[in-house]
């Protein structure tokens, strides 16, 4: 009994670190894409200066972040912050706490910068771009109206696939 109980925990536990993985690469690939369809009017990067990616925090979505913003069609470098987020363009905030969240978006709503999540109805709250896992398949919820507020614009290809908030 005890042997095919730790079979049945190591199984179950080999499919949810794998789920997780396959979600963090997908989250990652669709924050790169977002980055390279971005049009800023005054706040993004001047022309030929990288796109700082900024992370708030400890996140496993990170090394895929950077992994994947080599082969990105602009220049993005990947920065982990904890506080001073002034020279990024782009925010990812991988919190579900919405206390944590409140700190991000006032230090961005000052900066204009854009602003991504992956935590269920955090576009409600002010992030601009919300990513969510739907089984195997990622949906995007934007706000626009924050969007638009920051003069950024994000091509039409993604609008298309977003549900508008």
């Amino acid at each position: 009994m005890k042997k095919h109980l730790v079979i049945f925990i190591s199984i179950f536990l080999f499919i949810f670190v794998t789920a997780a993985a396959e979600n963090e690469a997908q989250i990652a690939e669709s924050i790169i894409d977002i980055t390279n369809n971005l049009e800023w009017s005054a706040n993004g990067p001047r022309a030929g200066e990288k796109v700082i990616l900024g992370v708030v925090g400890e996140s496993s979505v990170t090394g895929e972040l950077e992994k994947l913003a080599s082969s990105a069609s602009v220049e993005i470098r990947i920065k982990a912050f904890t506080d001073d987020m002034s020279d990024c363009h782009v925010v990812y905030t991988p919190t579900t706490d919405l206390k944590n969240l409140a700190k991000v978006l006032k230090q961005a709503a000052k900066a204009k910068l854009v602003t991504i999540s992956s935590a269920k109805d955090f576009a409600r709250y002010g992030v601009m771009i919300n990513l969510m896992a739907d089984g195997s398949k990622l949906n995007f919820e934007i706000n626009k109206m924050v969007l638009d507020d920051a003069g950024v614009k994000l091509d039409s290809k993604i609008l298309k696939k977003a549900t508008i908030i």
